[in-house]
């Protein structure tokens, strides 16, 4: 029977393999939202939604 570590280790192999496509998918999203905020908004409320100091 494997180890407890060995089964640990398969198992984060797993879920890394199966959250990849999740992780790219929200990162593409999130993308996409920041370009729509800078098309659709004027500048300076998009430098605050995104955090920036307006005045800089």
């Amino acid at each position: 029977m494997p180890s407890r570590a060995v089964l640990l280790a398969d198992l984060a192999a797993e879920s890394a393999a199966h959250s990849w496509p999740t992780a790219s998918l929200a990162n593409m999203i999130a993308t996409i939202t920041e370009l729509a905020l800078l098309r659709i908004l004027p500048f300076n409320a998009v430098e605050m939604v995104l955090g920036q100091d307006p005045g800089e």
